[in-house]
C-alpha cells in the first residue's frame, strides 16, 4: 500500500468525525437550552442574535456550502457563546425576563446539518454510518425536547421551565 492509498484510507476513516461532533453538539444543546431568556436588555438581544446567527451560519456552511469543519466550528461557537450569555443573564440578578422555549431549534438545525453532511459524504464512498446514527439521535432528542417544551407551555402557560 503506497502513501496515497494510506492517505485515502485515513480520510475515509475520519470522514464521519464532523457528523459525530455535530450530533453530539445537537444533543447537548437540546438539553442545555431549555429556554433562552428574553427581555429588552442589550445582553438578551445579543444572545438571541448569537443563537439564531449560530444556527443559520451552521446550516449555511454545512448544508449549502459543504464546509463541514467550518459548520462544526460555527455550531460549537454559537452554542458556547449563547450558553455563556444565558448564564450571565440568569446570574446577573437582573430578572424581569421570560424564557423562550426555542432551545430545541438550535439542536435540530445542527443535527439536520450534520445528517445532510454525512449523507453527502457517504455518496463519495466515505464511511459515515456512525455520523448518521449520532445525528439521528440528535434529531430525535431535538424533537422530544421540542415536544416537552410545547407540552409544558400548554399545560401551564405562565410557567416557563428554567425561569
Amino acid at each position: 500500500m503506497n502513501a496515497v492509498d494510506k492517505l485515502i484510507e485515513n480520510r475515509k476513516r475520519k470522514a464521519f468525525l464532523p457528523g459525530i461532533i455535530m450530533g453530539i453538539i445537537s444533543c447537548v444543546t437540546g438539553m442545555i437550552f431549555v429556554g433562552i431568556p428574553l427581555n429588552m436588555s442589550i445582553l438578551s438581544i445579543v444572545n438571541l442574535v448569537v443563537f439564531f446567527f449560530g444556527a443559520m451560519i451552521t446550516l449555511y456552511l454545512g448544508a449549502v456550502r459543504g464546509k463541514y469543519k467550518s459548520a462544526v466550528y460555527a455550531a460549537l461557537a454559537g452554542a458556547v457563546i449563547s450558553f455563556i450569555l444565558t448564564y450571565l443573564m440568569e446570574r446577573s440578578g437582573e430578572g424581569g425576563y421570560s424564557m423562550l422555549h426555542i432551545g430545541f431549534i438550535y439542536g435540530l438545525i445542527v443535527a439536520i446539518t450534520g445528517l445532510i453532511s454525512c449523507i453527502r459524504m457517504g455518496k463519495s464512498g466515505e464511511k459515515v454510518l456512525p455520523g448518521i446514527i449520532v445525528n439521528s439521535i440528535g434529531i430525535l432528542a431535538g424533537l422530544i425536547s421540542g415536544a416537552i417544551s410545547i407540552i409544558s407551555y400548554v399545560m401551564s402557560p405562565n410557567m416557563f421551565p428554567g425561569a
